[in-house]
C-alpha cells in the first residue's frame, strides 16, 4: 500500500505525492522530502479517488552480484554530466519530477533498494527528471560512455 497526501480539490484535481512532505500552498509541490531512504518517488494528479502514481525517477535493474552503482562524468570525475541524483528534495506534482540541491555523496556507491529473484533494483531520484552520466557497476564494469536516464522509466542491464 502506499500513503500520500491529497490536496483540496484545486481546479477539479486532486494531488498526491509520496513520500509526502510540506505541501505547497497552491497543492502542486511536496518538499521536504528524503529519498535516501530507497522510497520510490511517486506523484499524480487526478479527478477521481482512483489515483494512477507515477515514479519520479529511473530505476536500474542488474543482477545481483551488483552491490553497488557509481556515477562519473565522461571526462572519469565523480558526478554527472548533467543534472543531479538527489538524497532529498521536493516533488513537483504537475509534471512528475523530483528538484533540489541536496546531492549523493559520489565517493560512495549507491546501494540498491531491493533484491528480489536475482536482481538488484537501484532507485534513482533526479533533479528535473533527466541525467546523463557514465554508471559503474561495483567498480568492475562501466557504460561506454555516457548514457541517458530518464524519470519514469525502468532500465535493465545485462552483465
Amino acid at each position: 500500500s502506499t500513503s500520500g497526501q491529497p490536496t483540496d480539490d484545486i481546479d477539479d484535481y486532486f494531488y498526491v505525492a509520496y513520500p509526502y512532505g510540506q505541501m505547497s500552498a497552491d497543492g502542486t509541490t511536496v518538499s521536504g522530502v528524503d529519498f535516501s531512504g530507497g522510497a520510490v518517488p511517486l506523484a499524480c494528479k487526478g479527478k477521481t479517488n482512483k489515483l494512477t502514481l507515477y515514479p519520479c525517477c529511473a530505476v536500474i535493474k542488474v543482477s545481483d552480484w551488483v552491490s553497488g552503482i557509481s556515477f562519473y562524468n565522461e571526462d572519469g570525475e565523480a558526478g554527472t554530466q548533467d543534472g543531479k541524483v538527489l538524497t532529498e528534495g521536493s516533488i513537483n506534482v504537475v509534471n512528475n519530477t523530483v528538484f533540489g540541491d541536496t546531492e549523493i555523496d559520489y565517493n560512495s556507491p549507491m546501494s540498491p533498494v531491493e533484491s528480489i529473484d536475482g536482481y538488484n533494483y537501484f532507485v534513482i531520484p533526479m533533479d528535473g527528471g533527466a541525467m546523463q552520466a557514465v554508471i559503474d557497476f561495483d567498480y568492475s564494469q562501466q557504460t561506454n560512455g555516457p548514457v541517458e536516464l530518464r524519470a519514469g522509466y525502468l532500465y535493465t542491464v545485462d552483465i
